[in-house]
Protein backbone atom coordinates (compact mmCIF):
# COMPACT_ATOMS: atom_id res chain seq x y z
CA UNK A 1 0.00 0.00 0.00
CA UNK A 2 0.96 3.52 -0.51
CA UNK A 3 1.15 5.85 2.15
CA UNK A 4 -1.30 8.16 2.98
CA UNK A 5 -2.55 10.76 5.80
CA UNK A 6 -4.75 10.43 8.07
CA UNK A 7 -6.98 13.45 6.18
CA UNK A 8 -7.03 11.48 3.28
CA UNK A 9 -8.74 8.59 5.89
CA UNK A 10 -11.16 11.09 6.96
CA UNK A 11 -12.23 12.61 3.85
CA UNK A 12 -12.70 9.34 1.78
CA UNK A 13 -14.51 7.54 4.54
CA UNK A 14 -16.66 10.73 5.40
CA UNK A 15 -15.36 10.22 8.53
CA UNK A 16 -14.12 12.59 11.73
CA UNK A 17 -10.73 13.13 13.28
CA UNK A 18 -10.98 12.96 16.95
CA UNK A 19 -7.21 12.44 17.68
CA UNK A 20 -4.18 12.95 15.95
CA UNK A 21 -1.04 10.80 16.86
CA UNK A 22 2.39 12.06 16.22
CA UNK A 23 3.42 9.08 15.05
CA UNK A 24 0.70 9.03 12.63
CA UNK A 25 2.07 10.78 9.68
CA UNK A 26 2.12 8.48 7.42
CA UNK A 27 -0.05 5.37 7.21
CA UNK A 28 1.09 2.17 5.43
CA UNK A 29 -1.70 -0.81 5.92
CA UNK A 30 -4.74 -1.71 6.64
CA UNK A 31 -6.29 -4.69 8.93
CA UNK A 32 -9.32 -5.48 9.96
CA UNK A 33 -7.58 -8.58 12.18
CA UNK A 34 -5.78 -7.12 14.88
CA UNK A 35 -3.64 -10.18 15.05
CA UNK A 36 -2.18 -8.77 11.45
CA UNK A 37 -1.57 -5.37 13.06
CA UNK A 38 2.18 -4.27 12.05
CA UNK A 39 3.64 -0.66 13.37
CA UNK A 40 2.33 2.16 11.15
CA UNK A 41 -0.85 0.37 10.28
CA UNK A 42 -4.85 1.54 10.07
CA UNK A 43 -7.00 -0.50 12.24
CA UNK A 44 -10.81 -0.88 11.77
CA UNK A 45 -12.90 -2.32 13.93
CA UNK A 46 -15.57 -4.36 12.07
CA UNK A 47 -18.52 -5.64 13.62
CA UNK A 48 -19.73 -8.85 12.59
CA UNK A 49 -22.01 -11.94 13.85
CA UNK A 50 -19.37 -13.45 16.37
CA UNK A 51 -16.71 -11.20 17.13
CA UNK A 52 -16.65 -7.14 17.49
CA UNK A 53 -13.67 -5.32 16.38
CA UNK A 54 -14.07 -2.52 19.38
CA UNK A 55 -12.71 -5.35 21.58
CA UNK A 56 -9.50 -6.07 20.07
CA UNK A 57 -8.92 -1.99 19.77
CA UNK A 58 -6.46 -2.01 22.36
CA UNK A 59 -4.25 -5.00 21.25
CA UNK A 60 -4.15 -3.67 17.99
CA UNK A 61 -2.87 -0.53 19.32
CA UNK A 62 -0.06 -2.29 21.50
CA UNK A 63 0.89 -4.05 17.79
CA UNK A 64 2.16 -0.87 17.21
CA UNK A 65 -1.04 0.50 14.86
CA UNK A 66 -1.22 4.16 14.23
CA UNK A 67 -4.86 4.68 13.50
CA UNK A 68 -7.64 3.19 14.00
CA UNK A 69 -11.18 4.11 12.31
CA UNK A 70 -14.12 2.99 15.18
CA UNK A 71 -17.85 3.64 15.65
CA UNK A 72 -17.20 3.20 19.33
CA UNK A 73 -15.03 6.29 20.57
CA UNK A 74 -14.67 4.90 23.80
CA UNK A 75 -13.39 1.57 22.70
CA UNK A 76 -9.91 3.41 22.33
CA UNK A 77 -7.91 3.90 25.57
CA UNK A 78 -8.07 7.63 26.52
CA UNK A 79 -4.15 7.36 26.97
CA UNK A 80 -3.20 5.93 23.66
CA UNK A 81 -0.78 7.55 21.15
CA UNK A 82 -2.66 6.50 17.88
CA UNK A 83 -4.99 8.50 15.60
CA UNK A 84 -8.88 8.00 15.68
CA UNK A 85 -11.31 8.85 13.06
CA UNK A 86 -14.86 8.28 13.71
CA UNK A 87 -17.67 6.72 11.58
CA UNK A 88 -21.13 5.90 11.47
CA UNK A 89 -20.05 2.01 9.96
CA UNK A 90 -16.68 1.13 10.20
CA UNK A 91 -17.71 -1.93 7.37
CA UNK A 92 -18.68 0.85 4.77
CA UNK A 93 -15.77 2.98 5.66
CA UNK A 94 -13.37 0.06 4.90
CA UNK A 95 -15.45 0.06 1.43
CA UNK A 96 -15.74 4.02 0.92
CA UNK A 97 -11.56 4.10 2.08
CA UNK A 98 -10.64 1.50 -0.51
CA UNK A 99 -12.65 3.31 -3.33
CA UNK A 100 -10.78 6.62 -2.20
CA UNK A 101 -7.70 5.10 -2.12
CA UNK A 102 -7.91 3.61 -5.69
CA UNK A 103 -9.46 6.41 -7.51
CA UNK A 104 -6.46 8.37 -5.84
CA UNK A 105 -3.89 6.03 -6.76
CA UNK A 106 -4.96 5.21 -9.99
CA UNK A 107 -5.71 9.40 -11.06
CA UNK A 108 -2.08 9.65 -12.05
CA UNK A 109 -1.16 5.99 -12.68
CA UNK A 110 -2.69 3.32 -15.71
CA UNK A 111 -4.39 0.77 -13.74
CA UNK A 112 -7.02 -1.02 -15.03
CA UNK A 113 -9.26 -3.03 -13.28
CA UNK A 114 -10.85 -6.48 -14.04
CA UNK A 115 -13.93 -8.02 -12.21
CA UNK A 116 -15.01 -11.42 -11.83
CA UNK A 117 -18.33 -13.03 -11.46
CA UNK A 118 -20.41 -16.60 -12.27
CA UNK A 119 -21.86 -19.57 -10.30
CA UNK A 120 -19.18 -21.32 -10.47
CA UNK A 121 -15.41 -21.33 -11.89
CA UNK A 122 -15.13 -18.00 -11.09
CA UNK A 123 -11.51 -18.37 -8.55
CA UNK A 124 -10.46 -20.76 -10.62
CA UNK A 125 -10.86 -18.08 -13.69
CA UNK A 126 -9.58 -15.41 -11.50
CA UNK A 127 -6.31 -16.96 -10.95
CA UNK A 128 -5.67 -18.00 -14.47
CA UNK A 129 -6.43 -14.65 -15.55
CA UNK A 130 -3.83 -13.24 -12.97
CA UNK A 131 -1.54 -16.00 -14.17
CA UNK A 132 -1.79 -14.92 -17.82
CA UNK A 133 -1.97 -11.07 -17.61
CA UNK A 134 1.33 -11.11 -15.44
CA UNK A 135 3.54 -12.01 -17.84
CA UNK A 136 2.69 -9.20 -19.85
CA UNK A 137 1.89 -6.41 -17.05
CA UNK A 138 2.44 -5.30 -12.98
CA UNK A 139 -0.96 -7.47 -11.76
CA UNK A 140 -2.39 -7.65 -8.63
CA UNK A 141 -4.84 -10.27 -7.71
CA UNK A 142 -7.33 -11.24 -4.62
CA UNK A 143 -6.21 -14.12 -2.40
CA UNK A 144 -8.61 -17.08 -2.75
CA UNK A 145 -11.98 -15.89 -0.58
CA UNK A 146 -11.31 -12.50 -0.76
CA UNK A 147 -14.43 -11.88 -2.79
CA UNK A 148 -16.87 -9.73 -0.55
CA UNK A 149 -17.13 -6.20 0.91
CA UNK A 150 -14.05 -7.21 3.36
CA UNK A 151 -12.12 -8.72 1.01
CA UNK A 152 -12.27 -6.80 -1.85
CA UNK A 153 -11.82 -3.82 -0.07
CA UNK A 154 -8.82 -5.34 1.69
CA UNK A 155 -7.47 -6.63 -1.60
CA UNK A 156 -7.57 -2.72 -2.82
CA UNK A 157 -5.43 -1.44 -0.30
CA UNK A 158 -2.60 -3.50 -1.23
CA UNK A 159 -2.07 -1.76 -4.42
CA UNK A 160 0.67 -0.17 -5.30
CA UNK A 161 1.22 2.36 -7.98
CA UNK A 162 3.67 -0.02 -9.69
CA UNK A 163 0.41 -2.02 -10.41
CA UNK A 164 -1.25 -2.03 -14.08
CA UNK A 165 -3.74 -4.54 -13.47
CA UNK A 166 -6.40 -5.40 -10.61
CA UNK A 167 -7.58 -8.69 -10.55
CA UNK A 168 -10.97 -8.89 -8.77
CA UNK A 169 -13.40 -11.76 -7.58
CA UNK A 170 -17.18 -10.70 -6.86
CA UNK A 171 -19.21 -12.81 -5.24
CA UNK A 172 -23.28 -12.30 -4.62
CA UNK A 173 -25.60 -13.69 -1.39
CA UNK A 174 -28.17 -11.34 -2.75
CA UNK A 175 -29.55 -8.73 -5.81
CA UNK A 176 -27.13 -5.58 -5.10
CA UNK A 177 -23.93 -7.31 -3.25
CA UNK A 178 -22.16 -6.78 -6.78
CA UNK A 179 -23.75 -3.20 -7.67
CA UNK A 180 -21.66 -2.75 -4.20
CA UNK A 181 -18.30 -3.28 -5.22
CA UNK A 182 -18.60 -1.88 -8.26
CA UNK A 183 -19.49 1.17 -6.85
CA UNK A 184 -15.65 0.62 -4.87
CA UNK A 185 -14.06 -0.63 -8.02
CA UNK A 186 -15.70 -0.18 -10.88
CA UNK A 187 -14.27 -2.64 -13.57
CA UNK A 188 -13.14 -1.83 -17.09
CA UNK A 189 -13.36 -5.25 -18.07
CA UNK A 190 -16.16 -7.73 -16.27
CA UNK A 191 -16.03 -11.34 -16.71
CA UNK A 192 -18.92 -13.62 -16.12
CA UNK A 193 -17.76 -17.26 -16.18
CA UNK A 194 -21.99 -19.12 -16.48
CA UNK A 195 -24.67 -18.59 -15.30
CA UNK A 196 -26.39 -21.68 -12.80
CA UNK A 197 -28.00 -22.68 -9.89
CA UNK A 198 -25.14 -22.20 -7.43
CA UNK A 199 -27.36 -20.07 -4.05
CA UNK A 200 -30.52 -20.74 -5.96
CA UNK A 201 -32.05 -21.02 -2.44
CA UNK A 202 -30.93 -17.84 -1.30
CA UNK A 203 -31.69 -16.18 -4.81
CA UNK A 204 -35.17 -17.76 -5.15
CA UNK A 205 -35.20 -18.19 -9.01
CA UNK A 206 -32.47 -18.30 -11.72
CA UNK A 207 -33.59 -15.22 -12.94
CA UNK A 208 -32.76 -13.90 -9.43
CA UNK A 209 -29.34 -14.95 -10.12
CA UNK A 210 -28.67 -13.53 -13.30
CA UNK A 211 -29.98 -10.57 -12.58
CA UNK A 212 -27.56 -10.22 -9.41
CA UNK A 213 -24.71 -11.77 -11.66
CA UNK A 214 -25.32 -9.16 -14.40
CA UNK A 215 -24.82 -6.02 -12.16
CA UNK A 216 -21.28 -6.84 -13.01
CA UNK A 217 -21.92 -5.74 -16.52
CA UNK A 218 -24.29 -3.14 -15.71
CA UNK A 219 -21.59 -1.12 -14.60
CA UNK A 220 -19.19 -1.56 -17.16
CA UNK A 221 -18.16 2.48 -18.77
CA UNK A 222 -18.92 2.88 -22.76
CA UNK A 223 -15.41 2.20 -23.08
CA UNK A 224 -15.51 -1.37 -21.42
CA UNK A 225 -15.48 -5.05 -22.22
CA UNK A 226 -17.66 -7.79 -20.85
CA UNK A 227 -15.94 -11.37 -21.62
CA UNK A 228 -19.00 -13.71 -21.80
CA UNK A 229 -19.44 -17.05 -22.21
CA UNK A 230 -21.56 -18.12 -25.52
CA UNK A 231 -21.88 -22.22 -24.75
CA UNK A 232 -23.98 -20.59 -21.38
CA UNK A 233 -27.72 -20.05 -21.95
CA UNK A 234 -28.08 -16.24 -20.16
CA UNK A 235 -25.59 -15.49 -23.01
CA UNK A 236 -28.08 -13.46 -25.25
CA UNK A 237 -29.75 -11.80 -22.65
CA UNK A 238 -26.05 -10.45 -20.83
CA UNK A 239 -25.22 -9.59 -24.18
CA UNK A 240 -28.18 -7.02 -24.76
CA UNK A 241 -27.68 -5.92 -20.78
CA UNK A 242 -24.16 -4.67 -22.08
CA UNK A 243 -23.33 -1.39 -23.00
CA UNK A 244 -19.55 -1.50 -23.69
CA UNK A 245 -17.86 -4.08 -25.80
CA UNK A 246 -18.14 -7.52 -26.07
CA UNK A 247 -15.71 -10.33 -25.99
CA UNK A 248 -17.13 -14.26 -26.60
CA UNK A 249 -15.59 -17.65 -25.55
CA UNK A 250 -16.89 -20.83 -26.10
CA UNK A 251 -15.52 -24.33 -26.26
CA UNK A 252 -17.89 -25.13 -28.75
CA UNK A 253 -18.77 -22.14 -30.99
CA UNK A 254 -18.40 -21.15 -34.31
CA UNK A 255 -16.13 -18.52 -36.41
CA UNK A 256 -18.10 -15.80 -35.07
CA UNK A 257 -16.95 -16.61 -31.14
CA UNK A 258 -14.15 -14.00 -30.38
CA UNK A 259 -11.71 -16.62 -28.57
CA UNK A 260 -12.64 -20.53 -29.03
CA UNK A 261 -11.54 -24.02 -28.58
CA UNK A 262 -11.46 -26.52 -31.02
CA UNK A 263 -8.86 -29.99 -31.48
CA UNK A 264 -9.90 -30.99 -27.61
CA UNK A 265 -7.79 -34.03 -26.28
CA UNK A 266 -7.81 -35.52 -22.85
CA UNK A 267 -3.84 -36.43 -22.27
CA UNK A 268 -2.86 -38.62 -19.33
CA UNK A 269 -1.69 -35.18 -17.39
CA UNK A 270 -4.04 -32.94 -18.63
CA UNK A 271 -5.80 -30.89 -21.66
CA UNK A 272 -4.82 -30.02 -25.02
CA UNK A 273 -6.74 -27.77 -27.41
CA UNK A 274 -6.59 -25.59 -30.40
CA UNK A 275 -7.18 -21.90 -29.57
CA UNK A 276 -8.32 -19.33 -32.34
CA UNK A 277 -9.47 -16.12 -32.72
CA UNK A 278 -10.09 -13.65 -35.61
CA UNK A 279 -6.46 -13.07 -36.76
CA UNK A 280 -4.63 -15.89 -35.64
CA UNK A 281 -3.93 -19.44 -33.71
CA UNK A 282 -2.59 -21.22 -31.16
CA UNK A 283 -1.30 -24.70 -29.63
CA UNK A 284 -2.36 -24.74 -26.03
CA UNK A 285 -2.02 -26.82 -23.14
CA UNK A 286 -4.00 -26.64 -19.78
CA UNK A 287 -2.09 -28.94 -17.10
CA UNK A 288 -5.52 -29.30 -15.10
CA UNK A 289 -8.79 -31.36 -16.46
CA UNK A 290 -12.41 -30.87 -17.86
CA UNK A 291 -13.51 -28.82 -20.80
CA UNK A 292 -15.27 -26.46 -18.06
CA UNK A 293 -11.73 -25.27 -17.35
CA UNK A 294 -11.14 -25.23 -21.36
CA UNK A 295 -13.73 -22.73 -20.41
CA UNK A 296 -11.93 -20.77 -17.69
CA UNK A 297 -8.70 -20.62 -19.60
CA UNK A 298 -10.46 -19.18 -22.76
CA UNK A 299 -12.20 -16.30 -20.48
CA UNK A 300 -8.71 -15.53 -19.17
CA UNK A 301 -7.26 -15.71 -23.05
CA UNK A 302 -10.50 -13.33 -23.66
CA UNK A 303 -9.30 -10.69 -20.74
CA UNK A 304 -5.79 -10.46 -22.40
CA UNK A 305 -7.16 -9.69 -25.87
CA UNK A 306 -9.39 -7.34 -24.26
CA UNK A 307 -6.97 -5.14 -22.79
CA UNK A 308 -3.77 -5.91 -25.18
CA UNK A 309 -5.97 -5.91 -28.60
CA UNK A 310 -3.95 -9.21 -29.49
CA UNK A 311 -3.00 -12.50 -28.14
CA UNK A 312 0.16 -13.81 -27.93
CA UNK A 313 2.28 -17.17 -27.48
CA UNK A 314 3.28 -15.73 -24.31
CA UNK A 315 -0.17 -15.20 -22.85
CA UNK A 316 -0.85 -19.29 -24.47
CA UNK A 317 2.30 -20.77 -22.85
CA UNK A 318 1.43 -18.89 -19.49
CA UNK A 319 -1.64 -21.58 -19.31
CA UNK A 320 0.78 -24.27 -19.46
CA UNK A 321 2.33 -23.48 -16.14
CA UNK A 322 -1.08 -22.70 -14.33
CA UNK A 323 -1.90 -24.68 -10.80
CA UNK A 324 -5.40 -24.91 -9.80
CA UNK A 325 -6.52 -23.45 -6.24
CA UNK A 326 -6.48 -26.07 -3.67
CA UNK A 327 -9.64 -28.61 -3.54
CA UNK A 328 -10.49 -27.37 -7.32
CA UNK A 329 -9.93 -31.32 -8.93
CA UNK A 330 -6.57 -31.11 -7.13
CA UNK A 331 -5.14 -34.62 -8.35
CA UNK A 332 -3.33 -36.65 -5.19
CA UNK A 333 -2.23 -39.78 -5.20
CA UNK A 334 -2.13 -42.12 -2.08
CA UNK A 335 1.02 -44.45 -1.27
CA UNK A 336 -1.07 -47.90 -2.32
CA UNK A 337 -1.54 -46.32 -5.84
CA UNK A 338 -4.93 -45.08 -5.52
CA UNK A 339 -5.80 -41.29 -7.24
CA UNK A 340 -8.00 -38.93 -5.44
CA UNK A 341 -9.33 -36.22 -7.55
CA UNK A 342 -10.33 -33.55 -4.62
CA UNK A 343 -12.55 -30.96 -5.57
CA UNK A 344 -14.41 -30.77 -2.48
CA UNK A 345 -13.96 -26.99 -2.05
CA UNK A 346 -17.88 -26.17 -3.39
CA UNK A 347 -20.59 -28.18 -5.38
CA UNK A 348 -23.77 -27.05 -7.61
CA UNK A 349 -25.48 -29.02 -9.39
CA UNK A 350 -23.36 -27.51 -12.86
CA UNK A 351 -19.76 -27.96 -11.10
CA UNK A 352 -21.29 -31.50 -9.92
CA UNK A 353 -21.81 -32.86 -13.21
CA UNK A 354 -18.55 -31.16 -14.74
CA UNK A 355 -16.34 -32.91 -12.19
CA UNK A 356 -17.94 -36.12 -13.11
CA UNK A 357 -17.18 -35.49 -16.36
CA UNK A 358 -13.79 -35.14 -15.41
CA UNK A 359 -13.66 -38.51 -13.61
CA UNK A 360 -15.45 -40.27 -16.57
CA UNK A 361 -12.63 -39.05 -18.68
CA UNK A 362 -9.80 -39.91 -16.09
CA UNK A 363 -7.33 -41.91 -17.84
CA UNK A 364 -7.09 -45.20 -15.46
CA UNK A 365 -7.01 -49.30 -15.11
CA UNK A 366 -8.91 -49.19 -12.27
CA UNK A 367 -12.57 -48.27 -10.81
CA UNK A 368 -14.34 -45.34 -10.86
CA UNK A 369 -15.15 -44.03 -7.46
CA UNK A 370 -17.64 -40.71 -6.22
CA UNK A 371 -18.01 -39.77 -2.77
CA UNK A 372 -20.38 -36.95 -2.75
CA UNK A 373 -22.00 -34.95 0.05
CA UNK A 374 -24.53 -32.35 0.00
CA UNK A 375 -25.20 -29.52 -2.41
CA UNK A 376 -26.24 -26.96 0.08
CA UNK A 377 -28.39 -23.46 -0.61
CA UNK A 378 -30.65 -24.96 -3.02
CA UNK A 379 -33.56 -24.36 -1.10
CA UNK A 380 -36.77 -26.06 -2.34
CA UNK A 381 -35.44 -27.23 -5.25
CA UNK A 382 -32.95 -29.51 -3.38
CA UNK A 383 -34.42 -32.32 -3.28
CA UNK A 384 -34.99 -32.64 -6.87
CA UNK A 385 -31.82 -31.30 -7.75
CA UNK A 386 -30.15 -34.30 -5.77
CA UNK A 387 -31.96 -36.90 -6.68
CA UNK A 388 -31.86 -35.51 -10.56
CA UNK A 389 -28.04 -36.01 -10.20
CA UNK A 390 -28.04 -39.31 -8.62
CA UNK A 391 -30.23 -40.74 -11.82
CA UNK A 392 -27.72 -39.52 -13.75
CA UNK A 393 -24.59 -41.15 -12.27
CA UNK A 394 -24.14 -44.16 -14.29
CA UNK A 395 -24.13 -42.09 -17.44
CA UNK A 396 -20.74 -40.98 -15.58
CA UNK A 397 -18.93 -44.82 -15.57
CA UNK A 398 -19.29 -44.48 -11.68
CA UNK A 399 -18.27 -47.97 -10.23
CA UNK A 400 -18.75 -47.43 -6.90
CA UNK A 401 -21.33 -44.12 -5.26
CA UNK A 402 -20.26 -43.18 -1.46
CA UNK A 403 -23.23 -41.01 -0.73
CA UNK A 404 -22.59 -39.10 2.46
CA UNK A 405 -24.86 -37.34 5.30
CA UNK A 406 -27.88 -35.22 4.38
CA UNK A 407 -27.30 -35.92 0.45
CA UNK A 408 -28.64 -39.55 1.01
CA UNK A 409 -31.96 -37.98 -2.88
CA UNK A 410 -28.65 -39.30 -4.73
CA UNK A 411 -28.25 -42.42 -3.32
CA UNK A 412 -32.40 -42.92 -3.81
CA UNK A 413 -31.97 -41.60 -7.50
CA UNK A 414 -29.05 -44.02 -8.34
CA UNK A 415 -31.65 -46.96 -6.97
CA UNK A 416 -34.10 -45.55 -8.81
CA UNK A 417 -32.15 -45.54 -12.01
CA UNK A 418 -30.90 -48.98 -10.95
CA UNK A 419 -34.26 -50.43 -11.15
CA UNK A 420 -34.77 -48.79 -14.86
CA UNK A 421 -31.29 -49.58 -17.13
CA UNK A 422 -30.71 -53.27 -18.82
CA UNK A 423 -29.94 -56.11 -17.11
CA UNK A 424 -27.18 -55.69 -18.99
CA UNK A 425 -25.40 -53.12 -17.67
CA UNK A 426 -23.62 -53.78 -15.05
CA UNK A 427 -25.01 -51.77 -11.44
CA UNK A 428 -23.33 -49.32 -9.66
CA UNK A 429 -22.21 -50.29 -5.73
CA UNK A 430 -23.77 -48.13 -3.81
CA UNK A 431 -22.98 -47.34 -0.63
CA UNK A 432 -24.92 -44.42 2.01
CA UNK A 433 -22.23 -43.36 4.56
CA UNK A 434 -23.23 -41.12 7.60
CA UNK A 435 -20.31 -38.72 7.92
CA UNK A 436 -16.65 -37.92 6.48
CA UNK A 437 -15.38 -40.91 9.04
CA UNK A 438 -16.97 -43.51 7.95
CA UNK A 439 -17.17 -42.38 4.16
CA UNK A 440 -13.24 -42.69 4.95
CA UNK A 441 -13.94 -46.48 6.25
CA UNK A 442 -15.65 -47.86 3.24
CA UNK A 443 -12.96 -46.30 0.94
CA UNK A 444 -10.21 -48.33 2.85
CA UNK A 445 -11.95 -51.52 2.97
CA UNK A 446 -12.64 -51.13 -0.99
CA UNK A 447 -10.36 -49.25 -2.54
CA UNK A 448 -7.20 -50.57 -4.58
CA UNK A 449 -4.65 -49.73 -6.36
CA UNK A 450 -5.76 -47.48 -9.88
CA UNK A 451 -8.96 -46.79 -8.51
CA UNK A 452 -9.86 -42.78 -9.28
CA UNK A 453 -11.62 -41.16 -6.63
CA UNK A 454 -13.95 -38.03 -7.25
CA UNK A 455 -14.22 -36.31 -3.52
CA UNK A 456 -17.43 -33.43 -3.88
CA UNK A 457 -19.61 -31.56 -1.82
CA UNK A 458 -20.31 -28.07 -1.11
CA UNK A 459 -17.33 -26.28 1.72
CA UNK A 460 -19.67 -26.60 4.77
CA UNK A 461 -19.98 -30.57 4.51
CA UNK A 462 -15.71 -30.48 4.48
CA UNK A 463 -15.44 -33.50 2.83
CA UNK A 464 -11.70 -32.83 2.23
CA UNK A 465 -10.95 -34.49 5.52
CA UNK A 466 -11.11 -37.56 3.37
CA UNK A 467 -8.64 -36.82 1.39
CA UNK A 468 -6.47 -35.41 3.76
CA UNK A 469 -7.07 -39.49 5.48
CA UNK A 470 -6.53 -41.29 3.01
CA UNK A 471 -3.34 -39.29 2.29
CA UNK A 472 -2.00 -39.04 5.63
CA UNK A 473 0.04 -41.90 5.61
CA UNK A 474 3.61 -41.22 5.15
CA UNK A 475 4.90 -42.18 1.90
CA UNK A 476 1.57 -40.28 -0.15
CA UNK A 477 2.42 -37.48 -2.27
CA UNK A 478 0.91 -34.71 -4.44
CA UNK A 479 1.04 -35.51 -8.39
Amino acid sequence: MRSITIEQVARWTNGTIMRVASRAKELNGVATDSRAVEPGMIFIALRGERFDGHEFVRDAIERGASAVIVHQLDAVPRDAQVSVVTVNDTLRALGDLAGGYLRWLTADADCRVVAVTGSSGKTTTKFMIGHVLNRSFATLVSPESFNNEIGVPLTILQLESSHRILVLEYAARHRGDISYLCNIARPDVSVITNIGKAHIGIFGSERAILDAKAEIIEALPREGCAILNADDSAFNELRMRTQGRILSFSVAGDDAIDVRAEDIKWLPTGMQFRVRTAHASFNAYLPIFGEHNISNALAALATALALKGELSERDITALSTFTPPKMRLEIKTTSNGVTIINDAYNANPDSMRAALHVLKRYPTSGRRVAVLGEMKELGDASFDEHFKLGWELPDYDVDIAIIVGPAKPIADGISARMREVSKQQEAIALFVADDADDATHLLRKHLTAGDVVLVKASRAVQLERIVERLCGDKGDRDD
